[in-house]
């Protein structure tokens, strides 16, 4: 009888992240990778770190920014919302990335409201009452304040009564917004009582990966 070819394992590919544990947008995809319990390497790159302005790296992530993924079998991206994607696209079914189409797309729309409608708002306090990296008037700290408060109540109108945004577990829609939501607990302002909002974060604080990734972050250096 001729011999049986042999078996041969799937084996993941190694995965290395360039980023400073800093960005905001790395600490997604920190957070995704250990939620799924996936191995990673990370390299330091950015702002101080450097390397992102060098013809090796600018030939990986064209843009010079953080992070980039890339893996043992050749694939090199860039963006940190299609970074979490994959990730969870590929060894997230049923817990990051829902199998039912429409229950991911349930949970997929908060990334983009994430990113056009909570960031915006909440990211130029940050950085003027905690980074100061620019000067602003008092008028105009009052009307980004006015602008994440309305947005965020509607958040609470929304959430409120489920335990993650998407329903009963945590989902790729949590991945970015939580991450914005740390930032908005972080600034020195007066909040109005939303509870909702603030049992979401409570809840997302119990999670270790998540303390540790954005949470327990380090400053922007």
């Amino acid at each position: 009888m001729p011999e049986s070819a042999p078996q041969t394992i799937d084996t993941p590919p190694t995965i290395t992240i360039l980023s400073r544990r800093s960005s905001s947008s790395a600490q997604k995809v920190f957070w995704a990778l250990e939620e799924l319990g996936v191995d990673y390497r990370q390299v330091d790159a950015g702002r101080s770190f450097s390397v992102v302005d060098t013809p090796e790296y600018l030939a990986k992530n064209p843009n010079g920014l953080v992070p980039t993924l890339e893996t043992s079998d050749g694939l090199v991206l860039w963006e940190s919302n299609a970074i979490v994607r994959y990730l969870a696209a590929r060894y997230g079914s049923g817990s990051l990335w829902p199998e039912d189409p429409a229950a991911r797309a349930l949970s997929d729309r908060w990334m983009d409201w994430a990113d056009t409608t909570a960031k915006p708002a909440i990211n130029p306090l940050f950085s003027k009452l905690v980074m100061r990296w620019q000067p602003s008037t008092d008028a105009e700290i009052a009307a980004h304040i006015e602008l994440s408060d309305k947005i965020l109540k509607r958040l609470a109108g929304v959430i409120g009564g489920r335990p993650y945004v998407a329903g009963d577990t945590l989902t790729i829609g949590d991945i970015p917004l939580g991450m914005i939501i740390n930032r908005w607990f972080q600034l020195p302002i007066e909040r109005p009582a939303l509870p909702a909002i603030e049992e979401y974060y409570a809840r997302l604080r119990e999670r270790p990966a998540y303390r540790r990734n954005v949470v327990d972050a380090p400053p922007v250096i």
